[in-house]
């Protein structure tokens, strides 16, 4: 293998090329040594071709996904909030707590369970829209038959 170090005579601005047997000649700008100067560890013929597939022909097909790489199902946490702070604070919280337990479930490889603690928190939030509904109903009934406890400020 050759060796292309130069060496570079700081004081006077010329360079000692080994191989031309110590002939010297000025370093100027587009003045370069023959044979180039040597890149420390990089290959001097630049780096082989190849490695690519042919371009078009036959393609692999597309394999299955493992199912971690899939999305998990919507928690429904959203839904379970805004229930148990405007409808109905019990059935919110159970809401609530089903939902928290969906994406745990479907990272630890559970999907089974994440996909029905999503369902149980939907209907959990669900029902507690209902209920806050019905009981909101109720509660606007009771207030224009003027019956109840707190209602007296309605007229006669």
């Amino acid at each position: 293998m050759e060796n292309n170090n130069v060496n570079v005579n700081a004081s006077n601005g010329t360079d000692e090329n080994p191989q031309q047997g110590g002939v010297q000649h000025p370093i100027q700008p587009g003045n370069y040594p023959p044979g180039g100067y040597a890149q420390g560890g990089y290959p001097q013929g630049g780096y082989p071709q190849g490695g690519y597939p042919p371009q078009g022909g036959f393609q692999q097909p597309l394999q299955a996904q493992p199912m971690n790489s899939q999305i998990p199902p919507n928690s429904g946490m959203v839904k379970a909030i805004l229930s148990t702070l405007f409808c109905c604070l019990p059935l919110g919280i159970v809401s609530i707590v089903y939902a928290s337990k969906v994406n745990g479930l479907w990272i630890s490889g559970n999907h089974a369970a994440a996909m029905d603690a999503a369902n149980s928190s939907k209907s959990w939030s669900t029902w507690a829209i209902i209920s806050g509904l019905v009981i909101f109903v109720v509660y606007i009934i009771l207030a224009v038959a003027g019956v109840g406890i707190g209602l007296n400020f309605l007229p006669h």
